[in-house]
Formats: structure tokens, sequence, C-alpha cells
């Protein structure tokens, strides 16, 4: 019985959060941010923050230096966000080398300051296996409520904006961010709530 209550502990746990880093995955990240924008709805002058960071040169890293590197760094770099952000607050893999921050509740004139936490910590060189491996990190931001009230299009401001933060962080997260292409990760995100959407509608 109890080697039972074990294993289905240790399945809920996998289907909330990533195996190799142990962040929460996906599914968890958008409960906590459909959470965190009903709160908002609740109490207009509550401010939160999505941050979509996606990691800089890590395939090299990866190419040069084997998964084994490559899946190391991905352990580091998230240790350190976490430690890096506050309790309240949520670090998630995304896919790959992309993360997302939710900072709830975090006011205006913190943001900047938690952004560039987050960008020092992801930054700072890793040891592993004789090696000093360091990444850099684009930092993309939307503001709850300020870039929607919706997952989708909070994640879609978020990853359009993730650029490389630049050694003045905490400026570079005042201005809204150059646009890149939408990933590859969000488009499968987009197209999974399209198909759920779809389904509803049928059934």
């Amino acid at each position: 019985m109890y080697s039972l209550l074990v294993q289905r502990a240790r399945l809920a746990r996998l289907a909330m959060f990533d195996a190799l880093t142990g962040l929460p995955n996906r599914t968890l990240i958008e409960d906590r941010l459909e959470r965190a924008i009903a709160a908002q709805r609740r109490n207009p002058a509550m401010v939160s923050a999505l941050l979509f960071t996606d990691l800089d040169d890590f395939k090299r890293i990866n190419d040069e230096h084997g998964h084994r590197v490559g899946d190391a760094v991905l352990q580091g770099v998230a240790a350190r966000a976490m430690h890096a952000v506050r309790d309240i607050d949520s670090v998630g893999r995304w896919g790959g080398d992309e993360m997302i921050v939710l900072l709830e509740n975090a006011g205006r004139d913190k943001i900047p300051e938690l952004v560039e936490r987050v960008r020092r910590a992801v930054e700072t060189p890793i040891e592993y296996s004789g090696l000093k491996l360091q990444v850099g990190v684009s930092i993309g931001v939307a503001i709850v409520p300020d870039d929607g009230d919706g997952i989708q299009d909070l994640i879609r401001r978020a990853d359009a904006g993730c650029t490389r933060t630049s050694r003045s962080g905490a400026a570079a997260a005042r201005g809204r961010m150059a646009k890149r292409p939408e990933s590859q990760a969000f488009r499968a995100f987009r197209r999974g709530k399209e198909e759920r959407l779809a389904t509803v509608r049928l059934s």
C-alpha cells in the first residue's frame, strides 16, 4: 500500500514538474499565471510581471560538450533562477532552454530590479567536471494588466520582447525590448490552445 502511494505521488509530481530541472512545467505555470490574472482582476492595484527567458549560447555548449553537460547547465540555471526570485514568485521550464518567471504582486518600481536579479543569476558561470560554462540570457517582459489579461496575450508579448538584456538590464526592462519571431515553444502552445478551443466548440 505504501509503495502504491509513493508511486502515485511520484506520477502526480511528474505531471506538474519538469523531470530534469525540477521546475514547474508548462501546465503548472499556466495554472499559476491564471491565478495571478484572477487575483489582479479582484485587486486592480496589483501588478505582476511575466518574464520569458531564452538562454544564449546554450546550443554551442551542447554541441561542444554534449547533452550531459548541457543538462547540467540547465539544472544549474534553474536552481539559480529559483534563488534569485522571491518566495511568492514562480520559475518554470517552458521548453528546451526557455523558462517562464512569474513575478506576483511585484509593483512596477520593483520589476526592473527583479529582472536584473534573474539575469545576473542565470549569467553567473557554472562549474561542471572541470569546465567553467557561461550562458547569456534574453528576457522579454509582459506586465499584468498592461499587456493583456489572458495567458496567450501575455506570453506572446513576453516572447516577442525576448531580447538580450544588456548590463544595464534594469533600464532595458523598462523599455519594451525589441521584437523577435515567435519561438517554437510558443507556437506549440498557441496551437494547443486553439485545438482545445475547437474541441470545446464542437462538443
